[in-house]
């Protein structure tokens, strides 16, 4: 069957593909193998990294996936870096790496009625190109120096649910970027009083307690292990991704299996992950289930799902985390969805870190790997229209401190269930501290603890803490409800100057002087040069 898409053109696109050839990647990558920005590499399927290969991406090389082809099983262009496998990504702030789609549009008039292209058989991408007056292009024809605004008929100027009417919007218009490693994840069953290896998804092979199958395959469409996760190793590295701009992606392969711009399944700590930006994602920016990788420099911008969502038992650390939802009333749920275990675990005992064993908090000695990510200088503004700014369950714990939250419909913290009733109560966690909240349901002002949480006994944890609750706009300028265009990021130095700074509590992070994900007192932005922020929505 053939998929009827098309899509707005870009002016540019037929001098670039004359100076970068377009290399299409129809098979797994099996030897070391290295891409450069001479060329333009085409995803024609789901590729995978594998049997001791790295690949490496050289600066300003920019990497595009077909979307799916109509036909099930469904195949977008997707890069898999499997267990095996190793990735070495690392562009620089002015000759970024991108990721983007292989949509075509033979016209340039935007309209996605009247294209049809065949994604389910071989395109010569050169050749379409070639003749003379040819008007076909990419629809992403210049993502380095023009990169797509978030859809055809997208009106930054008129922020509501009228932005998208009528308009088709650049997402899932491919898969995306998964790293899988061999680090530990909590995915197992407890069986008795021992843990036991789950079938999960059916596949009867994941034969260790740490393994798993990525959301985001199909485990019936794959006969190896090329989609499996976790392991017993957490030191254990995939490779680099720094100077990385993933967009437009997210395409589900199924009901209730999506790929997120960046999946990391059981990544571990000896890899490197800065300066990487998921832009315009049909599902969540970033998802990591288990592991334990650290990460700087992170924007997730424009997101339909979670910014940020965590699962499985991440023990990583994170600094400098920047989310951005967009104002069109449509897209963006929280900024943080964060789980404690696997799904099968709720309400399960968990152990708490101090040590202290609470009725319902142990593990009975299981060792059972517990969620405990730590998040200083994170940034997270919503669009005024997600459910909570967090959301923890399944016995969540973790710490965000330094950070500003600002724009959310209901409670900064939604914590139902009895397992975050245990964890909140073995007190090994502030989840939100030293901290800015403002205009969280709807208040301004001084925040209630209603406000702060749906668990009370949370939310009179997270107000003991140092925080700066309501009050004045941490920004110059941005708030939840204004338009998404000339967005200052930082807050302004009242503001950060009125928080009791926590000081770092590992030689990862950096000592920073302020709340939030960017400096106040400088003009320069980490962000600058490399990320679709700079390009399309900065001042």
């Amino acid at each position: 069957m053939k998929k009827i898409i098309s899509s707005t053109c870009l002016a540019g696109l037929i001098a670039a593909s004359a100076s970068a050839a377009v290399i299409e990647v129809t098979s797994d990558i099996t030897t070391n193998t290295s891409w450069t920005s001479a060329n333009q590499y085409v995803l024609t399927d789901i590729i995978y990294v594998k049997n001791g290969a790295t690949l490496t991406i050289g600066p300003g090389t920019i990497i595009r996936g077909e979307p799916e082809d109509g036909s099930a099983p469904y195949t977008p262009g997707t890069l898999v870096i499997t267990r095996s496998g190793q990735i070495d990504a690392e562009g620089t702030p002015s000759d970024p790496i991108v990721f983007t789609t292989a949509l075509l549009d033979s016209d340039g008039d935007g309209q996605y009625s009247d294209e049809s292209f065949d994604y389910n058989n071989a395109i010569d991408y050169d050749a379409l190109f070639a003749p003379p007056g040819s008007t076909i292009t990419f629809i992403d024809a210049d993502p380095i120096g023009a990169p797509l605004d978030p859809g055809f008929g997208y009106l930054s100027a008129t922020p509501g649910s009228s932005a998208h009417v009528g308009a088709d919007e650049y997402r899932g218009l491919w898969g995306g970027l998964i790293v899988l490693g061999n680090a530990p994840t909590n995915i197992m069953d407890v069986s008795g009083d021992k843990l036991v290896a789950t079938n999960k998804s059916g596949r009867a092979d994941l034969d260790d307690i740490f393994e798993g199958f990525i959301e985001g395959l199909d485990p019936n469409d794959i006969g190896s292990n090329d989609g499996v996760y976790g392991g017993s190793n957490p030191n254990d590295s995939s490779g680099t991704i720094k100077y990385v701009s993933i967009r437009h992606g997210g395409v589900n392969i199924a009901a209730d299996n999506e790929i997120n711009g960046l999946t990391m399944g059981g990544v571990g700590f000896g890899t490197l992950i800065e300066y990487v930006e998921v832009y315009c994602n049909k599902d969540d920016g970033f998802e990591w289930f288990g592991g334990t990788a650290n990460s700087r420099y992170l924007i997730s911008l424009y997101n339909n799902d979670d910014s940020f969502d965590i699962d499985e038992g991440f023990t990583g650390l994170g600094q400098f985390w920047f989310s951005l939802q967009i104002d069109d009333g449509t897209n963006g749920d929280h900024g943080g969805e964060h789980d404690g275990t696997n799904g099968s675990f709720d309400n399960a005992d968990v152990a708490s870190l101090n040590g202290t064993v609470i009725a319902g908090t142990g593990d009975a000695g299981l060792g059972l790997p517990i969620a405990y990510p730590t998040i200083y200088n994170a940034t997270y503004v919503g669009a005024g229209t997600s459910e909570q700014m967090l959301k923890f369950e399944d016995s969540f714990g973790g710490n965000y401190y330094n950070s500003v939250f600002v724009g959310a419909e209901q409670q900064l913290v939604n914590a139902s269930g009895t397992d975050m009733d245990d964890r909140i109560a073995a007190e090994d966690c502030a989840f939100v501290s030293n901290s800015i909240a403002y205009d969280i349901n709807g208040t301004t002002g001084v925040l209630a603890n209603a406000d702060i949480s749906d668990n009370a006994a949370l939310a009179t944890i997270i107000a003991a803490n140092d925080n700066v609750l309501g009050g004045t706009n941490p920004f110059a300028t941005l708030t939840s409800a204004s338009v998404r265009t000339n967005v200052d990021p930082r807050v302004t130095s009242a503001a950060s100057s009125a928080v009791t700074l926590a000081p770092v509590s590992s030689t990862y992070f950096i000592p920073a002087g302020y709340v939030g994900a960017f400096n106040p007192l400088q003009s320069a932005l980490w962000s600058d040069g490399w990320s679709v922020f700079d390009a399309n929505v900065a001042q």
